[in-house]
């Protein structure tokens, strides 16, 4: 056990990272799935930066799609918010997962969603 009183396996939760076009109509979605999976025992990693907060997006694409690859490195599966919520880039970010060999879950409704990423990743709860 460590300081925390939880032993090393205890501690290991699935890293799901998720995609999708990050504008602020799907501001409300990220954070509510990211809520969601959360309570169901996954690390999330979310996105960094929504379009509308920044001046000057473009100036900033090449860090921010770079970054976003590595979140995708770090996580066991990846999780589309949302069918409609699929740019040119998320279609970018799911090939590079799938070449990457990362599970790819389309989210629908938690229950849905958690039963497919513990199936894909072989989690027992």
């Amino acid at each position: 056990m460590d300081e925390y009183g939880f032993t090393p396996h205890e501690r290991r939760h699935p890293v799901i990272t998720l995609v999708g076009r990050a504008i602020n109509e799907q501001r409300e979605r990220f954070r509510w799935v990211n809520q969601e999976l959360t309570l169901r025992k996954y690390v999330v990693i979310s996105v960094g930066a929504f379009k509308e907060d920044m001046e000057n997006r473009e100036d900033y694409r090449t860090l921010l799609e770079s970054i976003h690859f590595q979140k995708i490195d770090m996580a066991d599966a990846v999780v589309l918010i949302d069918e409609k919520a699929r740019g040119k880039h998320t279609g970018q970010e799911i090939d590079y997962a799938i070449k990457t060999r990362k599970p790819v879950v389309t989210f629908t409704n938690i229950d849905e969603t958690d039963k497919q990423i513990r199936t894909l990743l072989n989690v027992v709860r």
